[in-house]
């Protein structure tokens, strides 16, 4: 992610981002997230430890075969919602079957 931890846990909780954020890559990211899925990101005690394994799959995936299509193990239903919201942020298409 281009933008700091600090900034990354004050857009989850619906602070703004600090003087030093870039902020067109925020509002970009703000915008790709839905207002419901920030509203239930923000209620739930996010598990970072479970966003930053799935975006580090996420991204080396694409990094090293950006034409490819990315199929991930099976996942509960909570993970599939993460998934889909970092595919989002990245400005990438999701789908489940």
């Amino acid at each position: 992610m281009s933008s700091s931890e600090e900034n990354q846990e004050r857009f989850i909780s619906g602070q703004k981002p600090s003087a030093t954020a870039n902020c067109v890559n925020q509002s970009r990211s703000e915008r790709r997230l839905s207002t419901t899925l920030r509203a239930l990101i923000k209620k739930r005690n996010l598990p970072f430890g479970m966003v930053q394994y799935l975006e580090g799959e996420l991204v080396q995936f694409f990094v090293s075969m950006p034409r490819d299509i990315y199929v991930s193990p099976e996942l509960s239903s909570f993970e599939r919602m993460l998934l889909h919201s970092l595919s989002d942020y990245h400005d990438l298409e999701s789908l489940s079957k």
